[in-house]
C-alpha cells in the first residue's frame, strides 16, 4: 500500500474509536495523524537540564530505563533514586523505556523538566503519588487528574485549576507553592485529607468554621486566599502547623473551643484583613494556652499585623506559653 494512502486510511479509522481505545493505543505509541509532530508518551522534554533525579514506583515493582540523550541508558529499580548530570544544560527528550505506564505508582522528579504535566497524567492514569522538586519548568492543569492521584506536591512549576470536590475526593495531600494559580474552596477536602499548604496566587475560599478534618496536621495558606469566618469555631483539632496569611478576612474569635491534635509547632495567624479585637486576642492567647503542655520548634506563635494589641488580661497566659517553648509575638 502507498505510504500516503496508509496514513489516510489510519487516520480515518482511528476518527472512528472511542476514548478508550484511543488511551490504550496512545498508551502503545500510536497517536493520531495531525500536521504537528508526534509526540511519544514516554518521551518528556527537557529544558536547560544539568542535575535531573527521577523516583518511580511501580505497583508490580518491575523497574525501567532512562534514556538521558543519544548516548547515555541508566537502568532503575522500581522505589530507586536514579541522577544524571549533563555537562552542558540539556534541551531535549528524555525516554522512559521498558517502563508500561498503567503499573506506575508514585512519581518524584526534579531538575529540567518541562513538559506539560497532562502528557504524565495521561502516560500513568493509575497513579497515587507524584512530587516535583527544585527546577521543574512543567506547567498545566494539575486539578484535572486521575481519580487514583491522592497525594499532591508541587513544589515548583507553572501549574493552575480549579480543585472542586470531585478533584478532591480521597487527597491526603495538596501542596502547591510558588506562584501557581489553583483554586478550592477548603470546605470541600475529604476527611482523608492530611496536608494542606497553598501560597504564591493560588486562591483557597471557604468557610474557616468549615475545618473539620480529624487527621489534618498541617494547614498552611498564603497568597490570594479569601478564607473568611470565626477562627474559633473550628470543629476539628488544631493542626501542629496552623499558619494563615494573605488576603483572608477571617476577623473573630468565640473562645471555648479549641485543641490541638498534637504539640503544636507553629500557630501564625496574620494577614491584613485578618483583624481580632484585644478582647479577642486576649482569650486566643488564654485558651492556646490551656489547650497546650509543651510546644516543639520552631515554636512560633505569632498574631501581629492587623490584630490589635492584647491586654493585662492575658498577660498570665503569655509568659506560661514561652515557658512551655512558644516564641510569642503580639502587636
Amino acid at each position: 500500500m502507498h505510504k500516503t494512502s496508509f496514513i489516510l486510511t489510519f487516520t480515518i479509522l482511528f476518527s472512528f474509536i472511542g476514548p478508550i481505545e484511543k488511551s490504550i493505543l496512545q498508551n502503545f505509541g500510536i497517536e493520531k495523524c495531525t500536521n504537528k509532530i508526534i509526540e511519544s508518551p514516554n518521551e518528556f522534554q527537557m529544558l536547560n537540564a544539568e542535575l535531573v533525579k527521577i523516583v518511580i514506583e511501580t505497583f508490580d515493582g518491575s523497574g525501567y530505563s532512562v534514556v538521558w540523550d543519544n548516548n547515555t541508558t541508566t537502568t532503575a529499580n522500581s522505589m530507586e533514586e536514579i541522577s544524571h548530570t549533563y555537562t552542558t544544560p540539556y534541551s531535549g527528550k528524555i525516554r522512559l523505556e521498558g517502563l508500561n505506564g498503567m503499573q506506575v505508582k508514585k512519581v518524584i522528579i526534579g531538575g529540567g523538566f518541562a513538559f506539560d504535566i497532562q502528557q504524565l497524567y495521561g502516560f500513568a492514569p493509575r497513579i497515587k503519588s507524584l512530587t516535583t522538586n527544585s527546577g521543574i519548568q512543567c506547567y498545566g492543569n494539575i486539578a484535572s487528574k486521575p481519580t487514583s492521584l491522592i497525594y499532591l506536591d508541587f513544589q515548583t512549576g507553572d501549574f493552575h485549576g480549579n480543585f472542586n470536590k470531585d478533584r478532591l475526593k480521597n487527597v491526603e495531600r495538596l501542596r502547591v507553592v510558588d506562584g501557581n494559580t489553583i483554586t478550592f474552596n477548603i470546605a470541600d477536602f475529604d476527611n482523608s485529607i492530611k496536608y494542606v499548604g497553598v501560597t504564591g496566587e493560588n486562591t483557597a475560599t471557604g468557610l474557616i468554621d468549615s475545618l473539620n478534618y480529624p487527621l489534618l496536621t498541617h494547614f498552611d495558606l498564603k497568597g490570594m486566599n479569601t478564607v473568611s469566618g470565626d477562627l474559633g469555631k473550628i470543629n476539628t483539632p488544631f493542626p501542629a502547623i496552623f499558619n494563615i496569611r494573605g488576603d483572608n478576612t477571617s476577623s473573630a474569635y468565640t473562645s471555648g473551643n479549641l485543641s490541638f491534635n498534637s504539640s503544636p509547632s507553629i500557630f501564625i495567624f496574620v494577614g491584613a484583613q485578618n483583624s481580632l479585637s484585644t478582647d479577642e486576642v486576649d482569650a486566643l492567647l488564654i485558651d492556646l494556652d490551656n489547650a497546650s503542655t509543651t510546644w516543639t520548634a520552631p515554636g512560633l506563635l505569632i498574631l501581629t499585623e492587623a490584630h490589635a494589641p492584647p491586654s493585662a488580661a492575658s498577660a498570665t497566659a503569655r509568659i506560661s506559653l514561652e515557658m512551655k517553648g512558644a516564641n510569642v509575638s503580639t502587636n
